[in-house]
């Protein structure tokens, strides 16, 4: 298994060892173009505003509405601030409680990252 973090961090180990799995030869080099990059990136993705704005509106409005003027009032609304999640670090306790929960698969996975 290849953890992305891990292909990022070294390209070109991590495609020598998929070309000597694959039986590729290993000595071919990969130069990844630096200037292709992730077009979304700093973008906001998600928009908690429209979707709660959304449910307000009852269908019959929202259907005599233009498209133009609901586009517009979208993007007005996706302009609110974003609440904050709370990045709390979760207590042993509450990782044991979780991890007790999971599927087995995921248990075996969880274990292997840990």
């Amino acid at each position: 298994m290849i953890l992305f973090e891990q292909f990022v961090a070294h390209i070109q180990g991590t495609m020598r060892d998929v070309f000597a799995f694959l039986g590729v030869a290993p000595e071919i080099s990969i130069n990844p173009d630096p200037t292709k990059q992730n077009s979304r990136a700093g973008r906001t993705i998600y928009h908690p505003w429209s979707k709660r704005f959304g449910r307000l509106v009852p269908d019959p409005v929202k259907n005599v509405l233009p498209s133009r003027l609901r586009l517009r009032l979208r993007a007005t609304v996706n302009k609110l601030p974003t609440p904050e999640f709370d990045h709390t670090d979760l207590s042993a306790e509450q990782v044991s409680q979780i991890y007790q929960q999971l599927p087995p698969e995921i248990r075996a996975l969880y274990g292997y990252w840990v």
